[in-house]
Protein backbone atom coordinates (compact mmCIF):
# COMPACT_ATOMS: atom_id res chain seq x y z
CA UNK A 1 0.00 0.00 0.00
CA UNK A 2 1.47 3.13 -1.08
CA UNK A 3 1.88 5.83 1.79
CA UNK A 4 -0.38 8.73 1.73
CA UNK A 5 0.48 12.93 0.85
CA UNK A 6 0.89 14.28 4.19
CA UNK A 7 -0.66 17.57 1.77
CA UNK A 8 -3.92 15.51 1.57
CA UNK A 9 -4.09 14.43 5.31
CA UNK A 10 -3.78 18.36 6.38
CA UNK A 11 -6.08 19.54 3.68
CA UNK A 12 -8.78 16.81 4.96
CA UNK A 13 -8.13 17.46 8.58
CA UNK A 14 -8.99 20.97 7.98
CA UNK A 15 -11.98 20.18 6.10
CA UNK A 16 -13.33 17.78 7.93
CA UNK A 17 -12.85 20.08 11.35
CA UNK A 18 -16.15 22.00 9.79
CA UNK A 19 -18.23 19.44 9.19
CA UNK A 20 -20.72 19.13 12.38
CA UNK A 21 -22.89 16.08 12.35
CA UNK A 22 -25.66 18.05 11.97
CA UNK A 23 -23.64 19.21 8.54
CA UNK A 24 -23.30 15.47 7.61
CA UNK A 25 -26.81 14.40 8.31
CA UNK A 26 -27.85 17.37 5.65
CA UNK A 27 -26.24 15.91 3.14
CA UNK A 28 -26.81 12.66 3.52
CA UNK A 29 -30.21 13.72 3.51
CA UNK A 30 -30.06 16.04 0.06
CA UNK A 31 -28.02 12.95 -1.17
CA UNK A 32 -31.40 10.84 -1.71
CA UNK A 33 -31.44 7.12 -0.85
CA UNK A 34 -28.31 5.58 -0.26
CA UNK A 35 -27.14 2.09 -0.68
CA UNK A 36 -25.87 -0.49 1.58
CA UNK A 37 -22.63 -1.45 1.39
CA UNK A 38 -21.97 -5.17 1.41
CA UNK A 39 -20.06 -4.69 4.88
CA UNK A 40 -23.30 -3.52 6.79
CA UNK A 41 -23.50 0.10 6.96
CA UNK A 42 -25.13 2.77 4.29
CA UNK A 43 -23.70 4.54 2.00
CA UNK A 44 -24.71 8.27 0.88
CA UNK A 45 -23.37 9.76 -2.13
CA UNK A 46 -23.38 13.56 -1.85
CA UNK A 47 -22.71 16.39 -4.73
CA UNK A 48 -20.04 17.83 -2.02
CA UNK A 49 -16.86 17.68 -3.43
CA UNK A 50 -13.12 17.74 -1.63
CA UNK A 51 -10.88 18.75 -4.49
CA UNK A 52 -11.42 16.19 -7.12
CA UNK A 53 -13.16 13.39 -4.81
CA UNK A 54 -17.01 12.87 -4.00
CA UNK A 55 -18.18 13.50 -0.34
CA UNK A 56 -19.80 10.61 0.81
CA UNK A 57 -21.54 10.14 4.01
CA UNK A 58 -21.34 6.44 6.00
CA UNK A 59 -23.80 5.57 8.50
CA UNK A 60 -23.68 2.52 10.42
CA UNK A 61 -26.68 1.73 12.19
CA UNK A 62 -26.86 0.66 15.36
CA UNK A 63 -29.86 -2.47 14.26
CA UNK A 64 -30.98 -3.20 11.00
CA UNK A 65 -27.01 -3.79 9.63
CA UNK A 66 -28.01 -5.36 6.04
CA UNK A 67 -24.63 -6.85 5.24
CA UNK A 68 -23.26 -9.27 2.67
CA UNK A 69 -21.40 -12.65 4.93
CA UNK A 70 -19.25 -13.46 1.83
CA UNK A 71 -17.82 -10.03 1.74
CA UNK A 72 -14.56 -10.10 3.66
CA UNK A 73 -14.54 -7.76 6.36
CA UNK A 74 -11.61 -5.83 6.05
CA UNK A 75 -10.65 -4.11 2.47
CA UNK A 76 -8.48 -1.69 1.16
CA UNK A 77 -9.15 1.47 -1.33
CA UNK A 78 -7.18 2.63 -4.28
CA UNK A 79 -7.57 6.28 -3.63
CA UNK A 80 -6.76 8.25 -0.37
CA UNK A 81 -9.45 7.96 2.60
CA UNK A 82 -9.55 10.49 5.77
CA UNK A 83 -12.93 9.74 8.08
CA UNK A 84 -14.06 11.79 11.02
CA UNK A 85 -16.14 9.71 13.35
Amino acid sequence: MAAVDPEFLSRAEAFLAEWTLKDALAAATRAGPGHWHPTGFVVFKTAIRFGDMPVRIHCWPAEDRRGDPDHPPLHTHMWPLASKV
